[in-house]
């Protein structure tokens, strides 16, 4: 037997099912099947903390898991059946090779745990997963396991595998903290000045609403949730001490020490969150040792619930109400005998019909939860039909254009230019117009003529500048060079940007240039 578990334990409910358990599928289904058949001795179960579970040191779902792992792994040590049957079943689904290796075993020495190293896992966590599963398993733990300790602590202590978090906190210098205090008000009169509104500031407040309101959410979500906002001097006292701790060398204006003192809230905001969420799970939970002054000076008391009347009779009273019938549903008492109540109705009864209707419950928030996923998915289909929509339109008019040309180059001098070459070449000289694609020869003919044109090979360069779309006048696609998939990667810019845009064929630089000059200069 291992005397020291205390670095076992820790990374056992730090790596257990981490790379096999869906912590968004799975693990909530094992919780409820956990905490369903324990829940009555949980107070015992969670005074035992292994490994720290703070949710704002994790992601929720994770703290979520370590917490309810934790709670498993004590109540099992205190014997509790359910919890020893769903560790080795966990261990036996998710572990399935390893299980049927180990539970060959009555006894477990040093040797035969190296036996279990794979390489495919961190030897530590391996490990540390075997000793502790092996108690209740049945299978004895000989002395000579202590060696693996050390090296699950290193592994433990090696900031690379993050097993362990123990964020820094810090107090700032009160010399700091006292200036930016002073910067803080002197900000303050300047933006009043101003008549700046601090708690909707125009361009950060409204682009925090539309975030939110993307996410489906109310737009000022962060002020109805937040417990603590603290007062505007005071938060953009601490953005400015935060802002001269990290940049001690660096001077900020006005406006960007209201743009970080706006991220400052969101985090404190969210963080604020997290550390409810997690004082507000482990009351639920049963920690005791940390609720134990809110238990007292609670004014509900726990277990002093009675059921008096049952689901269905008062459902029926209340709807005979509704209709108007004076039922006396609410002035009903039942029978007395002295001071003890007599119910008229099996108690057990009652407790059937309200398991009933809790069931009946649950299955509507189930639908409701399913047509809330359906309508958004609805919303989404809507949104990209629109996309779609706006990009088939697009492709209409790309399509015109290119039947447009196509016509005009099977037509070619039917209706012939009262211009000279070096009239249109002239006049093309100065514009900004873009070139993709071409034969090297072809191209070398056009740059001699027209050195300020942009020429762009397909093969170099498979999309087109932004800074080029933003300023050209007009952009001419080569259609015997051009393969389709480059022609779609142009294509997305100079719509982006509203380029007019034509084609060109052949190699004759007089057809050429009389095509340019009347697609530039078309009435």
């Amino acid at each position: 037997m291992i005397r020291n578990t205390e670095a076992l334990d820790y990374m056992f409910i730090r790596t257990f099912g981490e790379d096999n358990i869906d912590t968004n599928t799975e693990f909530p289904l094992i919780a409820l099947d956990f905490l369903k058949h324990i829940y009555p001795d949980i107070e015992q179960f969670a005074e035992q903390i292994y490994a720290e579970d703070r949710m704002d040191n994790w992601a929720l779902d994770k703290g979520f898991q370590y917490k309810i792992l934790n709670i498993m792994l004590s109540a099992g040590r205190h014997g509790n059946a359910y919890a020893i049957e769903m560790l080795n079943r966990l261990y036996k689904v998710y572990y399935k090779k390893e299980y049927n290796q180990l539970k060959r075993f009555r006894t477990i020495s040093a040797d035969e745990l190296f036996s279990f190293e794979n390489g495919e896992e961190l030897f530590a966590t391996t490990a540390a997963r075997i000793l502790t599963i092996c108690p209740f398993m049945g299978i004895e733990v000989l002395p000579d396991c202590e060696c693996v300790i050390p090296d699950v602590e290193e592994a433990l202590n090696d900031t690379t595998f993050e097993f362990r978090i123990d964020p820094e906190s810090f107090s700032f210098d009160q010399d700091l903290f006292k200036e930016a205090g002073e910067e803080a008000r002197d900000l303050i009169k300047r933006q009043q000045k101003k008549n700046v509104d601090f708690y909707w500031r125009d361009n950060i407040s409204k682009f925090k609403e539309e975030v939110f309101r993307y996410h489906s959410m109310r737009r000022d979500f962060d002020w109805i949730c937040a417990k603590e906002i603290g007062s505007i001097e005071r938060r953009i006292t601490v953005t400015i001490a935060l802002l001269k701790k990290r940049f001690r060398n660096r001077s900020f204006s006005d406006e960007e020490i209201m743009f970080y003192n706006a991220i400052y809230d969101l985090i404190s905001f969210f963080t604020d969150q997290f550390g409810f969420f997690d004082e507000v799970m482990d009351m639920a939970l049963g920690r005791t040792e940390k609720f134990t002054y809110e238990k007292e000076h609670c004014r509900y008391l726990p277990d002093k619930q009675k059921v008096a009347v049952s689901a269905s009779y008062a459902s029926e009273k209340i709807k005979q109400a509704g209709q108007g019938r004076n039922t006396g549903a609410f002035n009903d008492k039942p029978e007395e005998k002295g001071k003890k109540v007599v119910y008229a109705e099996d108690e057990e009864k009652y407790l059937r019909e309200i398991s009933d209707l809790k069931a009946a419950l649950r299955l509507k928030q189930q639908n409701l939860e399913e047509l809330k996923l359906r309508y958004l998915e609805a919303k989404e289909t809507l949104r990209q039909n629109k996309l779609d929509e706006e990009s088939w339109s697009a492709d209409r008019e790309e399509l015109a254009r290119l039947r447009e040309y196509v016509y005009s180059i099977t037509e070619e001098d039917i209706v012939p230019e009262n211009i000279s070459t070096a009239e249109m070449e002239a006049a093309l000289r100065d514009k900004k117009i873009i070139i993709v694609g071409g034969h090297g020869n072809w191209v070398g003919y056009l740059k001699e003529r027209f050195p300020d044109w942009t020429y762009i090979k397909p093969s170099i360069s498979n999309t087109l500048p932004e800074n080029l779309a933003a300023n050209a006048e007009y952009l001419f696609f080569f259609t015997d060079t051009l393969s389709h998939g480059s022609f779609n990667k142009y294509m997305s810019v100079v719509r982006k940007h509203g380029v007019p845009y034509s084609y060109l064929h052949g190699t004759n630089i007089e057809q050429t240039i009389n095509s340019v000059y009347k697609e530039v200069y078309k009435k």
